[in-house]
């Protein structure tokens, strides 16, 4: 079976390198040869690594915790809470995957004007329609967890308190990917890693005083941090 796993993505591998092959230039121009600047590459790129870590754990750290510090039981029920939150985030996720790009062009445009009026206009696009979808999740979210089981009726607490933490998410913008996308990445790492260690910490201490409500509280107040 795992070899199974290992195998299945090896046709996209192979397709993606044949294409890319087919699709660059044939013959390069002698004059100008190839110009590699690793040191460069790897001052952007280490950022980035270290931003997509620490998103990680903000991301898992609170059930892990959760799995650590309490049981299973505990664990499954706040699962619950995370899975049926989880369509909050949606709207952010869509709309950063199209304005990252955008952000990176005006930047380099020096179109410092255009850039201000488009995360402006972007906030609200992507508050209001994350609020609209928090209401209606937080409305029928009763209804999904009792598909769980009977017992999930108690992560509604915690599903309360997660929805809150996409919608502060929403209501801050684009801020991450501004960052990274206008050579703040560096900021970017220290904004990421003090939040993951207050997070850690906060979950810690919520779990240990309140359960799963302070694990979901924990995590609302790292997102408003």
């Amino acid at each position: 079976r795992p070899a199974m796993f290992g195998a299945v993505p090896l046709p996209i591998v192979l397709i993606q390198r044949t294409t890319f092959q087919y699709r660059r230039p044939r013959k390069s121009s002698p004059d100008s040869p190839p110009q590699f600047e690793t040191t460069r590459w790897l001052r952007v790129a280490l950022p980035l690594l270290l931003v997509t870590g620490f998103t990680t754990l903000l991301r898992k750290t609170d059930l892990l915790l959760v799995g650590w510090m309490l049981d299973m039981r505990a664990t499954g029920i706040y699962q619950a809470a995370i899975t049926v939150s989880a369509p909050v985030s949606f709207v952010l996720s869509a709309v950063n995957a199209v304005a990252a790009p955008r952000f990176a062009r005006l930047y380099a445009e020096d179109e410092k004007t255009k850039l201000q009026r488009y995360v402006n206009v972007l906030a609200h696009w992507l508050f209001w329609p994350t609020a609209g979808v928090a209401l209606l999740i937080a409305f029928v979210s009763p209804f999904f967890l009792t598909l769980f089981g009977s017992e999930f009726s108690s992560a509604w607490g915690p599903l309360l308190l997660l929805i809150l933490s996409h919608l502060v998410n929403a209501g801050s913008g684009s801020v991450g990917y501004l960052l990274n996308m206008t050579g703040r990445h560096a900021d970017s790492v220290w904004v990421y890693g003090l939040t993951t260690a207050l997070h850690f910490g906060l979950t810690v201490l919520g779990i240990h005083f309140v359960g799963l409500l302070g694990a979901a509280a924990a995590t609302a107040a790292s997102a408003l941090f």
